[in-house]
């Protein structure tokens, strides 16, 4: 009978025990490894600014207007 009181009596942070014995088991019967893979898109921006500072170009002077005119 103690186990089912315990389980009728216990709480943690808000959650009853049922819910935080679900949650330990899904940890410790998943996987370890994720399954996928995420994309830094930053190393692509990166590379593709070594690209254009190679080239000579810079992004700074698109869309500006050239020195010296007027409004």
């Amino acid at each position: 009978m103690l186990p089912f009181f315990f389980l009728a009596m216990y709480e943690r942070d808000g959650r009853p025990a049922e819910v935080l014995l679900r949650d330990f088991l899904r940890a410790k019967l998943s996987p370890r490894v994720r399954p996928y893979k995420t994309e830094n898109l930053y190393k692509y921006l990166q590379k593709e600014g070594k690209a254009i500072a190679k080239q000579g170009k810079t992004t700074a002077t698109v869309g500006k207007r050239p020195a010296g005119k007027g409004k």
